[in-house]
Protein backbone atom coordinates (compact mmCIF):
# COMPACT_ATOMS: atom_id res chain seq x y z
CA UNK A 1 0.00 0.00 0.00
CA UNK A 2 3.22 2.35 0.58
CA UNK A 3 4.82 1.66 -2.44
CA UNK A 4 0.82 2.65 -3.97
CA UNK A 5 0.85 6.08 -2.31
CA UNK A 6 4.44 7.42 -3.23
CA UNK A 7 4.43 5.46 -6.75
CA UNK A 8 1.51 7.59 -7.13
CA UNK A 9 2.45 11.19 -5.35
CA UNK A 10 5.52 11.11 -6.89
CA UNK A 11 3.84 10.81 -10.19
CA UNK A 12 1.87 13.77 -9.53
CA UNK A 13 5.00 15.91 -8.48
CA UNK A 14 7.18 14.79 -11.60
CA UNK A 15 3.88 16.26 -13.68
CA UNK A 16 4.00 19.69 -11.45
CA UNK A 17 0.80 18.88 -9.51
CA UNK A 18 0.60 18.75 -5.78
CA UNK A 19 0.54 15.38 -4.15
CA UNK A 20 -2.52 13.55 -3.03
CA UNK A 21 -1.34 11.17 -0.09
CA UNK A 22 -0.08 13.76 2.08
CA UNK A 23 -0.39 16.05 5.02
CA UNK A 24 0.24 19.92 4.26
CA UNK A 25 2.43 22.04 5.98
CA UNK A 26 2.86 25.22 4.79
CA UNK A 27 5.89 27.85 5.42
CA UNK A 28 6.46 31.28 5.73
CA UNK A 29 6.14 32.00 1.69
CA UNK A 30 2.65 31.10 0.40
CA UNK A 31 3.90 29.29 -2.42
CA UNK A 32 6.53 26.93 0.19
CA UNK A 33 4.86 23.86 1.10
CA UNK A 34 5.78 20.96 2.89
CA UNK A 35 4.13 17.69 1.79
CA UNK A 36 4.71 14.87 4.78
CA UNK A 37 3.41 11.24 3.42
CA UNK A 38 4.33 8.09 5.03
CA UNK A 39 8.44 7.51 5.03
CA UNK A 40 8.46 10.29 2.35
CA UNK A 41 8.77 14.03 2.18
CA UNK A 42 7.85 16.45 -0.78
CA UNK A 43 8.67 19.76 -0.64
CA UNK A 44 7.47 22.77 -2.98
CA UNK A 45 9.45 25.50 -3.09
CA UNK A 46 10.42 28.86 -5.06
CA UNK A 47 13.70 28.48 -6.43
CA UNK A 48 14.12 31.89 -7.65
CA UNK A 49 12.07 34.67 -9.10
CA UNK A 50 13.29 35.42 -13.18
CA UNK A 51 14.24 38.93 -14.36
CA UNK A 52 10.24 39.12 -15.65
CA UNK A 53 8.94 38.10 -12.47
CA UNK A 54 7.84 35.02 -13.36
CA UNK A 55 8.47 32.44 -10.49
CA UNK A 56 10.40 29.04 -11.00
CA UNK A 57 8.70 26.31 -8.50
CA UNK A 58 10.84 23.07 -7.74
CA UNK A 59 9.82 19.78 -6.39
CA UNK A 60 12.25 18.26 -4.21
CA UNK A 61 12.16 14.54 -2.60
CA UNK A 62 13.20 13.45 0.75
CA UNK A 63 12.84 10.99 3.68
CA UNK A 64 10.49 11.95 5.99
CA UNK A 65 12.73 12.69 8.90
CA UNK A 66 15.45 14.88 7.26
CA UNK A 67 14.70 18.54 7.92
CA UNK A 68 18.15 19.27 5.48
CA UNK A 69 18.33 19.02 1.80
CA UNK A 70 21.45 16.44 2.48
CA UNK A 71 19.90 13.35 1.20
CA UNK A 72 17.25 14.68 -1.31
CA UNK A 73 15.95 13.80 -5.00
CA UNK A 74 15.02 16.82 -7.32
CA UNK A 75 11.82 16.15 -9.26
CA UNK A 76 11.74 18.90 -11.35
CA UNK A 77 11.76 22.89 -11.64
CA UNK A 78 8.35 24.52 -13.80
CA UNK A 79 7.67 28.31 -14.67
CA UNK A 80 4.65 29.46 -12.28
CA UNK A 81 2.85 30.46 -15.90
CA UNK A 82 2.74 26.80 -16.75
CA UNK A 83 1.45 25.61 -13.22
CA UNK A 84 -1.78 23.28 -13.54
CA UNK A 85 -4.88 24.77 -11.55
Amino acid sequence: MWLVFFVCDFSLASHHRDPVFCLTREYISENDKDYLGLFYRIKKEVAYTDENGEEVITYVLMPWFSDDLKYHFSIGSYYDKYKYK
